[in-house]
C-alpha cells in the first residue's frame, strides 16, 4: 500500500501540548502537526489540505485527537480513527480528571494503544466513525423495511384483487338468484290463477249439475206444459 492510501501519524493532545503520539515513520510532518496542534479551533473538527498528506482533529473538552494521513485515505476511515482514540483517552481516564490530565504523564500508557489504534486503522481502511456505521445502520434497516412494506403491499394487493373477484362473483351470483326468484315468482303467479280459474270453473259446473237436477233438465226449463 502506498503512503497516500495509508495512516501517517496519530497524536493526543491537551492544549496546546501533545501528551502521546505514534508513528512508524520519521520526518518533518511530526512537528508540523505538533506545530498545528497549537492553531486547532477549540470544540470543533476539521480537516486540513497539507499538500501531500491530510490533517484531520477533533477538539473536545481542551483535549485534540489528530491525525496526519495520506491523501486518498478514506476520510470516514480518518473520522473513526478519531472517534476510536476519544473513547481510548476516556477509557484510560476513568477515575481521573480531565482537568488534571498533563499530571497523569500518560504517553507510555498510551502509546502500545496507540501503536494498536495505528496497525488497525492501516489494515482497515473501510471502518467508518460509529456515528457513521449507525447512520449506515439506520438506512439498511430503513431499505429492509421497505422492502418488507413492498412485500406486504404486495400480498395485500394480491389479497384485494381475490376479494374483488369474490364481490364480483357474489354480484353474479346475486343477480342470477334474483332473476331465478323473478322467473320463479312468475310462474308462481301463473299457476295461482290457474288455479283460481280450475276452481271457478269446477264451481260453475257444480251450480249447473244441480240446477240441472232440480230441473230435472238441461236446458234449464223448470216444471212441464200440462
Amino acid at each position: 500500500m502506498s503512503d497516500e492510501k495509508k495512516l501517517l501519524y496519530i497524536l493526543i493532545g491537551s492544549g496546546p501540548k501533545p501528551l502521546a503520539s505514534y508513528s512508524i515513520f520519521t520526518g518533518d510532518f511530526i512537528q508540523t502537526c505538533e506545530s498545528y496542534l497549537k492553531q486547532v479551533t477549540p470544540k470543533a473538527s476539521a480537516s486540513v489540505n497539507c499538500g501531500d498528506f491530510y490533517i484531520y482533529y477533533m477538539n473536545q473538552d481542551n483535549i485534540t485527537y489528530l491525525i496526519m494521513t495520506g491523501t486518498t485515505f478514506p476520510k470516514a476511515t480518518a473520522i473513526g480513527c478519531l472517534d476510536s482514540l476519544k473513547k481510548e483517552l476516556s477509557n484510560s481516564l476513568v477515575g481521573r480528571n480531565f482537568n488534571n490530565i498533563l499530571e497523569y504523564g500518560l504517553s507510555e500508557e498510551l502509546k502500545p494503544k496507540l501503536q494498536m489504534k495505528f496497525e488497525y486503522f492501516n489494515e482497515n481502511t473501510d471502518v467508518s466513525s460509529e456515528a457513521l456505521q449507525n447512520i449506515k445502520n439506520e438506512m439498511m434497516k430503513m431499505k429492509e423495511e421497505v422492502f418488507k412494506a413492498n412485500e406486504e403491499l404486495h400480498i395485500r394487493d394480491g389479497k384485494l384483487s381475490e376479494t374483488e373477484n369474490k364481490a364480483v362473483e357474489l354480484k353474479d351470483a346475486s343477480s342470477s338468484y334474483k332473476s331465478g326468484a323473478i322467473k320463479v315468482r312468475k310462474e308462481t303467479s301463473k299457476r295461482k290463477w290457474l288455479i283460481y280459474l280450475g276452481l271457478i270453473l269446477v264451481i260453475l259446473l257444480i251450480v249447473y249439475f244441480i240446477i240441472c237436477k232440480v230441473c230435472d233438465s238441461w236446458t234449464f226449463k223448470c216444471g212441464g206444459d200440462d
